[in-house]
């Protein structure tokens, strides 16, 4: 295939895997369960914080290859000051759907007309532990995702409409910036 890039950290993410004894382990069809909503388990089990914080950043420097992970792993990342056994399991089912999965990756192609096209979404109250909101957007330029993001609000939103207004606002924005470059 001319003219397209390829983009994949295989090797890392088998090594990763290996690393922290799941490499043997069944893989995962999904990176997470439907509907899952971690929570700060307060009277979960304790686990090795240092370990945990490990498999997190492993993971999050592999999210720049692999954005479907993006999302899971930051609902992981709010939870590394406090981890519990909970947390831990779901980090082991991202990590087991990275090893089903080592070998995908994102392919680029050039050329074509100029097209710069963003999605994005937000949700209302879903965080359990404090009822803000969270967004998330992809940005693709040629069909080819560019850029991409999944950010917990650091207020509680009002309303559906005021957690739409503001993903909308900063999405336009960035799409703005992009289109500038």
């Amino acid at each position: 295939m001319e003219d397209t890039t390829f983009l994949s950290k295989s090797k890392y993410a088998k090594n990763m895997v290996k690393e922290f004894g799941l490499h043997k382990a069944a893989h995962k069809r999904t990176h997470a369960p439907i509907h899952l909503k971690l929570t700060k388990d307060e009277k979960g089990v304790s686990i090795d914080q240092s370990c945990y914080r490990s498999m997190i950043g492993n993971l999050l420097y592999l999210t720049d290859s692999k954005p479907d992970i993006a999302f899971a792993v930051g609902n992981c990342v709010r939870y590394q000051a406090n981890s519990k056994a909970s947390h831990l399991l779901q980090i082991k089912r991202i990590m087991k759907y990275v090893n089903g999965t080592c070998d995908y990756g994102m392919l680029y192609t050039h050329g074509g007309g100029y097209t710069l096209v963003g999605y994005y979404d937000a949700d209302w109250v879903e965080s359990a532990d404090d009822r803000k909101s969270t967004s998330g957007g992809c940005f693709f330029l040629w069909s080819n995702l560019i850029a991409w993001f999944s950010k917990k609000k650091n207020y509680v939103s009002l309303s559906t409409a005021e957690s739409e207004y503001i993903v909308d606002g900063s999405s336009c924005s960035e799409l703005v910036w992009m289109n500038k470059c």
